[in-house]
């Protein structure tokens, strides 16, 4: 699971898909010869979106933690992983799905995977009381994974950038990551109701 704080890798890339295209406005148009012309564009409109979408991530992986705490204290970790593991299939699929007109997709993405890796995150933490003697470490080694997936997003603009992939069928493969956290949820996590 990445990081929503490497998501900016992705503003390089979202302009070539015409996201948010419509908030760019036309500053000059110049007419180079009879079938040539140069338009200069003003996209700070568009790079405003991709900054707003980027906010709402970062204050949804922070903001929701102490109703997740009351989920995992009611229902157990593997509950809260279960719903990260759907809000991070919604994330995903936000973005593999999104295009001009449905621009709003991006905020859906943030906002869902910031969810969805909260909940893994203090899910995985609950993991470390069966490492009785280690506990500090595997908690460390738990966020320090958690937090250096922001590296993936970087990785995701090289891929798109040199044209290797595309900006949907990386999200859809990324998505489908659910699958091993569901496999991860039912057999390493405990079951606890009350």
């Amino acid at each position: 699971m990445n990081s929503i704080f490497g998501f900016g890798s992705l503003f390089s890339v979202l302009p070539g898909y015409g996201i948010y295209e419509s908030r760019c406005k036309t500053i000059s148009e110049k007419a180079i010869s009879n079938a040539t012309a140069t338009i200069a564009k003003d996209c700070k409109g568009q790079v405003d979106e991709y900054q707003f979408a980027f906010a709402l991530g970062i204050g949804f992986y922070n903001l929701p933690a102490v109703l997740l705490g009351i989920v995992i204290d009611l229902f157990g970790p593997r509950t809260l992983k279960l719903i990260g593991i759907v809000f991070h299939l919604i994330g995903w699929l936000s973005l593999a799905l999104i295009r001009p007109g449905y621009d709003w997709l991006l905020s859906c993405h943030t906002i869902f995977t910031s969810v969805a890796q909260m909940c893994v995150l203090l899910s995985s933490f609950t993991i470390s009381g069966h490492f009785t003697k280690t506990r500090g470490l595997v908690s460390s080694l738990i966020s320090g994974a958690q937090l250096s997936g922001a590296i993936w997003y970087a990785i995701f603009q090289l891929l798109i950038e040199t044209k290797w992939i595309s900006l949907s069928t990386l999200s859809f493969m990324w998505a489908s990551f659910s699958i091993l956290m569901l496999g991860s949820s039912i057999f390493f996590l405990d079951w606890r109701f009350q």
